[in-house]
């Protein structure tokens, strides 16, 4: 009796899990992909200018890598930079990243994060406080569009 059971259970899951594994495979294709915005990410009233001019207060971090064109627009302007390594960014910046284009920054806490072709990406907020016995930090970034990969490191105990 209990194999029967055993059987019936088998025979009604395989269908679920085969259905779940399916989507999962639809979910790693979507992924993959890249998609196109449905509207311009850089807004229409945003100049781009020659150069470079710093955002306000301290910079929570640096380009490490730029690909294609890359433009920072620091927090109240309605001016655009193309970002170039070894450029600081800041807390308010928002990053757009063109077709065929990518950048990857380092923050203060040696987290990595790189930001994907056809993005946008706000940084909302980037602490880190290495002067008490505690190290603190506290990034908060909003995406967007596209896709967003960090790497973050271990603040304490085993690496």
């Amino acid at each position: 009796m209990k194999f029967i059971s055993c059987l019936t259970c088998f025979f009604l899951l395989v269908p679920i899990f085969a259905q779940a594994n399916e989507k999962t495979m639809d979910m790693v294709e979507f992924l993959e992909q890249e998609h196109v915005p449905s509207e311009d990410l850089l807004p229409a009233h945003i100049t781009i200018m020659n150069g470079f001019k710093p955002g306000a207060g301290l910079s929570v971090g640096e380009v490490q890598e730029v690909h294609g064109t890359v433009l920072v627009i620091h927090h109240d302007s309605a001016k655009a930079y193309k970002l170039q390594k070894k450029m600081p960014v800041f807390r308010g910046d928002t990053l757009i990243t063109e077709h065929d284009s990518n950048v990857t920054l380092l923050l203060l806490d040696k987290s990595i994060l790189s930001l994907a072709s056809r993005s946008k990406m706000l940084i909302k907020k980037s602490f880190y406080d290495i002067s008490s016995q505690k190290e603190k930090r506290n990034t908060k970034l909003q995406l967007f569009f596209g896709r967003l990969r960090s790497f973050v490191s271990k603040i304490t105990g085993d690496s």
